[in-house]
């Protein structure tokens, strides 16, 4: 068997897998440990007669599914993984975009507050140069009076 092996190994080493191989042997092992004290023919004929069990592929069928289950479940945790980063970033994009949304948002506020400050200053201005305005002619005026009286 184990011949059968290298000279596969030489002639197709592209479709050589280790594991399967391994796995093969140790079946083939565990077989013929469990029966050592048979000798070859009498395995051969229990064989062939159906009295003893040949230990097929199943086992070694097993081995790779779970191996590719594994496999399976490593990749699936990997892609999980990248998506919860992607939403991360995501997120955190979003949060920025948010954040500069609101950072303008006060800005408008504050230009706003401001221009609404000056026409306010404006106004207080007109109103004091207006009141300014009616003091001296009622100062004016009262020197009229004053005058008149005097006179």
């Amino acid at each position: 068997a184990q011949i059968k092996l290298v000279k596969r190994l030489i002639s197709q080493p592209e479709t050589f897998d280790l594991d399967k191989v391994l796995i093969e042997l140790e079946t083939k092992k565990k077989f013929l440990m469990k029966h050592r004290s048979s000798d070859y023919a009498t395995i051969l004929k229990g064989l062939e007669s159906g009295e003893l069990i040949h230990p097929n592929i199943e086992e070694a069928k097993r081995a790779e599914v779970k191996k590719l289950r594994l496999i399976e479940e490593t990749e699936a945790k990997r892609l999980v993984k990248e998506a919860e980063e992607k939403a991360m970033e995501a997120i955190a994009e979003d949060l920025e975009a948010k954040a500069f949304q609101l950072k303008k948002q006060e800005e408008e506020k504050a230009k706003q507050k401001a221009l609404e400050a000056k026409a306010k200053a404006e106004k207080l201005k007109a109103a004091a140069i207006k009141a300014e305005k009616i003091a001296a002619k009622k100062a004016e005026l009262a020197a009229l009076e004053f005058e008149e009286v005097e006179d």
